[in-house]
């Protein structure tokens, strides 16, 4: 299993690292392309058949869209943000394939961990309303398995969640490869509670994978809680249940 040894390697490796902040830069990707396409809803055949081929579409924009997108984690002592630059031009591709893009691999504009408070916040790119999970909700079960990703010794862990609730199913990580030669807690999610910075990730519909790793005195956003509006996950969509119930069924 885990060795010791490698905590201690970590703690020597990032002596020289006090003070100073973690940036790390990924390449994303999808997967798992059918389950997304298929509608589960019971519709008429040509309605369902439509509805597939416009999320295939969708998907298959984010798929060439993803690879041009810098996805980046700076992470501190007591925090860490997960957020994205778009490239200068998507030929051929709309603003709206964008959006959906880079929705799908962050779900907001980005992401605000709390390391000390163990809270999570998805800040979003469109609505005022900001959704909050717990750090802790996911657990990791670290295994034996190990490989080298840029230079450095990763091990994989498997993650669970007991609440299902407590998150959307497609934002849960299913594994992922972490290094403890870096002493941070860092990733593309807000489930950081591992001993080591999170290289590579496997989410249900996308992967995220370090290209470069910087270690230097980046500059982490203040995020302050007053004057904001900020649901829990189960208080967030029970809001737009309710104002989809509002919106778009009265209109039926």
């Amino acid at each position: 299993m885990f060795n010791l040894k490698y905590f201690i390697l970590a703690l020597l490796f990032n002596t020289c690292l006090l003070a100073q902040e973690l940036k790390i830069e990924y390449l994303a990707g999808t997967r798992q392309r059918d389950s997304f396409v298929k509608v589960k809803e019971n519709y008429q055949d040509d309605i369902k058949s439509q509805m597939e081929a416009y999320n295939k579409k969708l998907f298959d924009d984010a798929s060439k869209i993803l690879p041009t997108v810098k996805f980046q984690v700076v992470a501190g002592d007591k925090a860490a943000v997960f957020f994205y630059e778009e490239p200068m031009t998507i030929d051929g591709m709309s603003s709206y394939s964008l959006d959906f893009a880079t929705s799908l691999a962050i779900d907001g504009e980005k992401i605000y961990n709390d390391l000390e408070k163990k809270k999570a916040y998805y800040i979003p790119k469109s609505t005022e309303i900001i959704r909050l999970v717990s750090s802790d909700e996911v657990s990791w079960q670290v295994t034996d398995q190990k490989k080298t990703i840029l230079g450095m010794d990763c091990f994989k862990a498997i993650a669970t969640i007991e609440n299902k609730d407590a998150e959307y199913a497609g934002r849960i990580p299913i594994e992922c490869w972490f290094s403890p030669e870096l002493n941070f807690r860092a990733g593309p999610t807000p489930y950081i509670n591992l001993p080591g910075a999170i290289l590579e990730l496997t989410m249900p519909a996308i992967t995220f994978k370090a290209v470069k790793v910087k270690s230097g005195n980046f500059k982490i956003p203040d995020f302050n809680e007053e004057n904001l509006k900020i649901m829990s996950h189960n208080e967030y969509v029970a809001y737009f249940k309710k104002w989809a119930k509002k919106h778009i069924q009265g209109r039926n």
